[in-house]
């Protein structure tokens, strides 16, 4: 685990950024669908950090989000090619 650490993406990602994403892939792997509202009540963190948290996550380009059609407001996270390597590697 050390050694993934050290290469990207899991490098350029802060100990709570790192921390979200896992918590994201776990809720994932359980075949949850996972939108942005629910990310922001995942682990321990204030809702509007958490936020902060899911945002860097898609600048850095893991995550994205792709909106409801019937209800803009509402958007789902995906895993970009980077995060799902990683757990490949994980697993």
């Amino acid at each position: 685990m050390v050694s993934l650490r050290r290469l990207p993406p899991l490098s350029s990602l802060s100990g709570q950024e790192e921390r979200m994403l896992f918590d994201l892939l776990d809720a994932h792997q359980a075949g949850r669908t996972l939108l942005v509202r629910d990310a922001m009540h995942i682990g321990e963190l204030p809702p509007a950090t958490a936020y902060r948290h899911v945002i860097a996550l898609r600048k850095k380009g893991l995550i994205d989000f792709i909106s409801d059609p019937h209800d803009a407001r509402k958007k789902e996270i995906v895993f970009l090619p980077p995060a799902v390597d990683l757990l490949k590697q994980l697993s």
